[in-house]
């Protein structure tokens, strides 16, 4: 969903234009009716691996902080 480099503010912004609607309902389809919780906890997971990629590849940092960021915008609107 974020190839590129994006200022955090672009995705945590009010009706973004990166996580939008479509976006958040493709998360939620991902786990069907039984497993739309298991979502949510993969999204926080995502996030804590992202953290950590930032660390071990400092090139890539502020990419994989910014893609953490998504993962933790889409996490809160399910």
């Amino acid at each position: 969903m974020i190839p590129c480099e994006l200022d955090e503010w672009k995705i945590t912004k009010a009706h973004s234009s990166v996580v939008t609607p479509a976006v958040v309902r493709t998360a939620k389809s991902a786990g069907g009716e039984e497993y739309k919780a298991c979502v949510v906890y993969c999204l926080l997971v995502v996030k804590k691996w992202f953290k950590k990629q930032a660390i071990l590849e400092m090139w890539d940092s502020e990419l994989h902080d910014v893609r953490a960021v998504a993962c933790e915008v889409i996490a809160k609107m399910m």
